[in-house]
């Protein structure tokens, strides 16, 4: 025994660490975080016995039958049919299946006569190049409607059904005739898992989008491309991210022609694949296939990664660029062929147009390349041919016009490096980039608190929810994977290759930019998806050798916990499958009702409704619910966004007038409880001026504005007219704190820190109560307690009514009770006269209490008042 367990000590040593850091972030999630619930609904319980009788009628054939494979593959084909169809997905996925195919067939075509390595991805990379490139020359016509780019799509497929050799139909058709015509299908197991792994993501995929893709990336026809043109100077000013390059934007905005968000979020699911292909391609000269599998699976099940792989953003579109890039490198480094590295370089270029995330990542890989190339300059093989200078052509003008979009709208190539990096100004400043009319940089507040080294390994670690990470873990698997990656190092102490250098830079980078950018106690950690480069670029390049993936079985447990919490976690609040039911008719071309489901649930489908009566160009700047509202038939942003990014505007209100001139804004929209910012200040002030062009809906204030705003004046909007004395709070007490919850998760109660209501306002949760003690009050004459109380916006998805209960008590137990009923988004401004209470110490009980849901009532402006005679 003794000599079993000293032989056998670092798989012990692992197999211990893995259980231990897989079971104390699971009780975080489950126990601490918020999906202790969400585990327990139907669409988890009864999807997972779905999910387990599919993984069966997948694994048992391939493993056991095999003289019936026929029989059992159309069964499996029926089923697997007859899910995506229950799950409403079968019609989104053949969209983008025809889609992805088309733009396989332009990449093949262009590539059909290379000889190069990992071509099935980089034939899919060329093929959106060369779309992006066309969709970009129709914007020179202002012809890049999605009428037009529909027609081109079905043209272009139609055409490779007749070339089978550049169709991915006919490629996938093959490749699976190949194998099923084998003796014995290897590894069973591995591909049932695969399968499951991938019903899930589409499943997923098809769930509610993220609040960032409505923001930006699902409102193509709104914030991109109104009418024909990708350069069309469409003014945003709420953030930097509205002027990113916007290659991956541009990709999935022909997928707007359906009515479905789900399009451009599975678009993603099938980036994911051929990025699997690429790592798959890349492993396998190093590893046998099991492995290589096994490692892809892992990386698969990494939350951060699943998660990403089902949302409408450029995050691993951006990974899968800078990956092609550093295995176009490494191939480099062993070939001494120049056309590998001229092909990495200009991948590295080309990741710029995706999302500035990129930069530390790719400016360190950079630098090592050319270093390494200038270094390595003798014995370098230059291999380059005619085809060779077509791909850097087609990489190169995607860069230069995706970028050049940026430049013509804003005046910069990459709007947020020159706030973050001032040698970037000043290379803006030689080359005489400066700023277009409106914008300038975007004011950046820097949190000064921050976090030890020792709390950050432990929150990302043990304690996600606490970060913000709760949606997109990036797992703790990766530390133990480092862990293996430096006992390896001390044990064998291998050559140091080129590979390897990547590595160390790349954990060096990894290190600094969530330790030390996103270290700070504001935001964090940072999301997940930030993180996606160096995670999969470091986790490949590790399992590399053999000896280390060998270790990789005793971190099942961690991958078992990955795998759970891929499954109940997601930005959407959804999960991979759903409950059991026999609807097979539901319709998968649904975004206009789940439009209209949120803009009603945030009180805002009169808004919509009266919006859809204006026939010409809508321009909103509001303040309010800004999920829901950037779901309005109108290009949307948030005024206190804008206020906060670029105080410059806000100034004075002629410069704010100015600017939404300049800006052709159209309406101004906010709370008809009138939020205390600069935005609705200045346009209270308009409504005071135009007040006959005002829409008044049920939960906001909409008023229509032109170029006549110019002859308005401000003046400031007075409190009410009576003189009074206020009393605050010296103490308060019994005030509950969980300090597992970040503000994604809305506590029983608790003081609201958010842009849509006044930094004093409290909510609280129904059936719940805050009790105020210790008020000392000298003088009592005309005393009242005043305040306003409304439905907390976050709960505004149902109509639903519930009282307010309020307890005034003196130091003699004498009571002053009242209770006034709260309707669905109504503000009711609340006065109570404190008639027959006596002493100097008072202490204040509120409550809610008969409401139907699970909800809170927000309470502002909280105050005692003594009235003064005039």
């Amino acid at each position: 025994m003794r000599s079993f367990f000293m032989k056998n000590i670092s798989n012990i040593l692992f197999f211990s660490l893995a259980c231990v850091f897989a079971t104390i972030p699971l009780y975080d999630f489950l126990v601490n975080g918020p999906f202790g619930w969400h585990i327990k609904q139907p669409a988890v319980v009864e999807g997972t016995v779905e999910l387990l009788f599919f993984f069966l009628l997948i694994y048992i054939p391939l493993k056991f039958f095999h003289k019936a494979k026929l029989f059992f593959s159309i069964v499996l084909f029926v089923l697997t049919a007859l899910y995506l169809r229950r799950h409403n997905v079968d019609l989104i996925f053949l969209i983008d299946f025809f889609y992805v195919s088309s733009l396989y067939f332009l990449g093949s075509v262009a590539l059909s006569k290379a000889n190069i390595v990992y071509k099935y991805s980089l034939i899919f990379l060329i093929g959106i190049c060369l779309w992006v490139l066309y969709l970009l020359g129709l914007s020179l016509f202002s012809m890049a409607t999605l009428n037009v780019l529909v027609v081109s799509i079905c043209l272009i497929f139609l055409i490779a059904l007749f070339f089978k050799q550049h169709n991915l139909f006919f490629l996938i058709s093959s490749f699976l005739i190949k194998h099923y015509n084998s003796k014995k299908i290897k590894y069973p197991f591995l591909i049932s898992i695969f399968l499951i792994l991938f019903f899930i993501l589409i499943v997923q995929s098809s769930s509610n989008p993220s609040y960032d893709e409505f923001w930006y990336s699902l409102r193509g026809a709104e914030v991109l491309n109104q009418n024909g043109s990708f350069f069309e100077p469409i003014l945003m000013l709420q953030h930097w991210v509205s002027f990113y390059p916007k290659l991956y934007e541009i990709v999935i905005y022909p997928l707007e022609f359906f009515d479905s968000f789900a399009l451009g979020r599975m678009f993603t699911v099938f980036v994911l694949i051929f990025f699997i292909l690429a790592i798959y391609e890349f492993l396998k000269t190093k590893l046998s296939t099991s492995s290589a599998l096994f490692v892809i699976f892992m990386i698969i099940t990494i939350p951060a990664v699943a998660n990403s792989s089902i949302l409408a953003k450029p995050d691993l579109f951006s990974s899968f660029i800078v990956f092609m890039s550093v295995i176009f490198f490494l191939k480099y480094s062993e070939t001494k062929l120049l056309s590998y590295f001229i092909l990495s370089l200009l991948l590295l270029v080309l990741s710029l147009t995706t999302k500035l995330s990129v930069v530390p990542y790719i400016s360190v890989l950079g630098v090592f390349f050319v270093g390494y190339f200038l270094k390595n300059l003798k014995s370098l093989v230059n291999d380059v041919h005619k085809l060779h200078y077509f791909i850097y052509f087609i990489l190169t003008l995607t860069f230069l016009l995706v970028t050049y979009r940026t430049v013509s709208i804003v005046g910069i190539p990459f709007t947020s490096l020159s706030e973050n990096i001032s040698m970037v100004g000043s290379i803006y400043e030689y080359l005489g980039f400066n700023y277009n009319e409106l914008y300038d940089k975007i004011n950046r507040r820097s949190a000064k608190d921050i976090y030890s080294l020792y709390e950050l390994f432990i929150k990302y670690n043990f304690y996600p929810t606490e970060t913000r990470m709760i949606f997109a873990w990036i797992s703790n698997i990766y530390t133990l994977v480092f862990g293996l990656f430096l006992f390896y190092i001390l044990k064998y102490k291998p050559r140091i290759d080129a590979s390897k250098i990547i590595l160390i830079l790349y954990i060096f980078i990894f290190l600094f930019v969530l330790y030390v950018l996103f270290g700070k106690k504001v935001a964090v950690g940072g999301d997940g998806n930030y993180h996606l480069i160096p995670i999969i670029i470091t986790f490949v390049l590790i399992s590399l050798n053999q000896k280390i993936v060998d270790y990789y079985r005793f971190l099942l447990p961690i991958v078992a916990v990955n795998i759970i919490v891929l499954f109940i976690t997601n930005h959407g609040w959804s999960y991979g499958t759903n409950k059991l039911d026999l609807d097979f008719f539901k319709n998968p071309f649904n975004k206009e009702s789940i439009r209209l489901t949120k803009l009603e649930g945030a009180g805002a489908i009169d808004i919509y409704e009266h919006l859809h009566e204006i026939n010409s160009f809508k321009k909103v700047i509001g303040h309010g619910s800004e999920q829901e509202l950037y779901l309005l038939n109108a290009t949307y942003e948030s005024g206190p966004h804008i206020a906060s990014q670029r105080p410059y505007l806000f100034k004075d209100f002629e410069t704010f007038k100015d600017m939404l001139v300049k800006t052709k804004t159209t309406h101004l929209l906010y709370p008809k409880y009138i939020p205390d910012n600069q935005f609705v200040k200045f346009a209270e002030a308009l409504r005071e001026c135009k007040n006959s062009s005002l829409f008044i809906g049920k939960a906001y204030f909409l008023l229509n504005i032109d170029d006549s705003i110019k002859d308005c004046k401000y003046d400031d909007i007075q409190e009410k007219s009576k003189k009074e004395t206020q009393y605050t709070f010296k103490q308060f007490s019994k005030i509950s704190h969980n300090k597992y919850m970040t503000n994604l998760w809305i506590k029983p109660f608790q003081l609201i820190r958010d842009k849509y209501y006044p930094k004093n306002s409290i909510a609280i949760r129904n059936g719940t109560k805050i009790i105020y003690d210790n008020i000392s009050i000298e003088n009592k004459k005309n005393l009242i307690l005043s305040l306003k109380a409304m439905k907390h916006y976050k709960f505004k998805t149902k109509n639903d009514s519930g009282v307010l209960k309020i307890d005034i008590k003196d130091e003699h137990s004498n009571i002053v009770t009242k209770q006034f009923q709260i309707n669905d988004f109504d503000v009711e401004n609340i006065e109570i006269e404190l008639h027959g209470l006596s002493g100097n110490q008072y202490s204040l009980e509120l409550e809610t209490i008969g409401w139907k849901n699970d909800l809170q009532v927000v309470l502002i402006d909280l105050k005692f008042l003594q009235k003064v005679n005039d």
